[in-house]
């Protein structure tokens, strides 16, 4: 099982930052950890897709994650993997069809 340490960016995107209200907004930096049993570059297509059905999703806000480090972990079942509050990659919507329908379910 893999940690994948990535900074996280999320701000106002490009086109909200036109808008006089949100001009001022500065982006959050903050450290995320995701888990995973894929393969490396498998892992970090699927936090890629994300990143993309948000962007798509949201006309207001952007999300970047850019690369710390990888580690080799023990094997984490999911009681674990919620404990740790590390994101689970197998469970990341990885189209804007998928994110809505996960956000429409809760």
């Amino acid at each position: 099982m893999l940690l994948i340490t990535m900074n996280e960016f999320c701000g106002t995107s490009l086109n909200a930052m036109l808008n006089p209200a949100l001009a001022g907004l500065k982006p959050e930096k903050r450290i995320r950890g995701f888990v995973t049993r894929l393969p490396l570059g498998e892992a970090l297509r699927r936090i890629n897709l994300y990143e993309a059905a948000f962007k798509q999703h949201s006309r207001t806000q952007t999300l970047v994650f850019d690369l710390v480090s990888v580690a080799t972990i023990d094997d984490l079942d999911d009681a674990a993997i919620e404990l740790s509050r590390a994101v689970h990659v197998e469970k990341l919507a990885s189209s804007l069809d998928e994110m809505n329908a996960r956000l429409e379910a809760m």
